[in-house]
């Protein structure tokens, strides 16, 4: 019963993002600081992937060869997908479009880290909107489908229910979603 009660107490909290080990949920006030702007909106017509954030930030290095190959491979399904449209990385802290928006269609990454678990999150912005749909490259509960054009997609996930971070670097899941999401972009 206590097992229980400490599981259902536990993913109340995940839900709030307040639990060990789980991305926050606050947003009030936050916004990317310019380093995290992306330096030009993109080519019109075109996908822009942005560089990958982790959550936490002090997991950055550890995870760097993780956010490099999502990177590479995002920008490989792709050529894949949309073989007509340039594709454009981003790459250091340029994580978000400007506060403008993208001329061209923007994929973010996101990474969220335990140190040993992670789940990785995609959001797709189509040019010129303020919304971003938001699809889950591992397998987790999204709390919602679509977040706000500078908002973190984020909040809610709990690191511990995703797989090995380390495993991700050779065997990212595929995923139907991600490919339709890319897919079906323009």
């Amino acid at each position: 019963m206590e097992a229980a009660l400490s599981l259902t107490v536990l993913a109340a909290l995940s839900l709030l993002g307040t639990a060990p080990g789980c991305a926050s949920s606050h947003q009030a006030g936050w916004s990317p600081s310019p380093e995290m702007m992306s330096r030009s909106a993109g080519p019109p017509g075109g996908v822009v992937v942005l560089a990958p954030r982790v959550v936490p930030e002090s997991k950055r290095v550890a995870h760097a060869a993780l956010l490099q190959s999502l990177q590479h491979r995002t920008q490989a399904l792709v050529k894949t997908h949309l073989p007509r449209r340039t594709v454009e990385l981003r790459r250091g802290t340029e994580a978000w479009c400007p506060a403008t928006g993208c001329a061209a269609m923007a994929i973010g990454l996101t990474v969220v880290s335990d140190g040993r678990r992670c789940h990785v999150l995609m959001t797709m912005t189509r040019p010129s909107q303020s919304r971003s749909m938001v699809v889950a490259w591992t397998d987790s509960q999204l709390p919602r489908a679509h977040v706000g054009l500078h908002e973190r997609p984020e909040p809610g996930i709990l690191a511990a229910d995703g797989i090995a971070c380390e495993r991700l670097v050779t065997e990212l899941p595929r995923r139907d979603a991600v490919e339709r999401a890319i897919r079906n972009a323009y």
